[in-house]
Parts: structure tokens; sequence; C-alpha cells
């Protein structure tokens, strides 16, 4: 037997005896027999978890409607704040994309002058010396060239004990007013 349904998973429509509908998943299996082939059909209510990836979709979407519109950007780097690190959101704040791989990683966009401190201010936080309250001043490079003064936040996103691979997540702060520039020099130009 060939067909468009068989070893398949289709999903389908379907009634309950009450009358009140479900969504359903249909494989059908055929088995040979000593004369011909016989098929064999497995149903599956997945209702709920339609209904749980549909309530998933709309969260990611506010979610992500928040990420796009906030004064707030998002890097995920290693502990050391290196190689490996993405532009998670924030687009607002310095202009990358979300999504943006930053080769030389989140020490990259801090000016030179406080690369030093962000870089023990990210290996604080990965050590644990380091709590959600703490904070770091620096410099962070726009996509357009030019600097603005943020306040980092961190917090490590390690994985369970005996886990591979350790992660921390850079939460940068800029109020769009001036509120943070104390004077014109807080804001570089391009080196």
């Amino acid at each position: 037997g060939v067909g468009p349904v068989l070893n398949q998973r289709v999903e389908l429509p379907a009634v309950r005896k009450d009358g009140s509908t479900l969504t359903v998943e249909l494989v059908v299996v055929p088995s040979p027999s000593e004369t011909d082939y016989e098929f064999t059909g497995f149903i599956r209510d997945i209702t709920e978890l339609r209904a749980t990836q549909e309530q998933l979709r709309r969260s990611e979407e506010r979610y992500e409607a928040i990420a796009r519109n906030s004064n707030r950007a998002l890097v995920l780097c290693n502990p050391g704040g290196r190689e490996g690190s993405v532009f998670v959101t924030g687009e607002r704040v310095l202009g990358h994309p979300p999504g943006m791989p930053l080769p030389d990683g989140f020490l990259g966009l801090v000016h030179e002058d406080g690369r030093a401190r962000a870089e023990e201010f990210l290996t604080g936080v990965a050590a644990g010396s380091r709590g959600a309250t703490d904070t770091v001043d620096v410099r962070l490079r726009t996509a357009a060239g030019g600097y603005v003064l943020c306040e980092v936040f961190g917090e490590d996103l390690a994985v369970p004990p005996g886990g591979v691979r350790r992660a921390v997540i850079a939460e940068i702060d800029h109020a769009p007013l001036p509120l943070r520039v104390a004077n014109e020099e807080d804001i570089l130009p391009a080196p």
C-alpha cells in the first residue's frame, strides 16, 4: 500500500459523541497479511497540545513586542564577555539587529576605557560574587559607531551542576532622555 496518509501523521478536526469538537492526530500504518495488506489507524487527541502551543506562540509574540520596544538590550555572552556573544534584543538602544553575532564578544561593544571594569563585572556575575542588583556603567558602541553611556546588569544562566556550558546575560539599560548623561564626555564619537 501506497497512499498520501500512510506512515504519516495527519492532523484532523474531529467530533466527539456529545457533539464537541477536538483536534486529532491520525497515523495509518500498513501491515502485510497472508493475502493482502491490513491497515491500522492510531488516533491521538492533540487538542490540549495545540492550545498550549498557541498560548506559547502568543506569549512569545508579546515578549518580542516588549523587547523590540524596550529601552533595554540583552546580550547573551560567555562568563568573561569575550567571544561567542549574541545580541538578543535592543535595537532601539544601540541600533544592532536582534540575533547579531558579536565576534569580539560583549566586550567588543565596550569602549576601551571601561573594558576592564566590564570584564571584571561579568566574571564576577559568573562566579557569584556579583548579585542581581550590582551594575557597571560603561560606554557601549552603537551601530552608527558612536558610544552611549549605559548601565549593565548581569545574570548567570549556568546550566545545572555538571553541565558544560555557562552563559551570562548582560542587560543594558539606557534612558532615551539625557537623564544619565553627566556631560558631553559621556557620549563619545567613534574612535
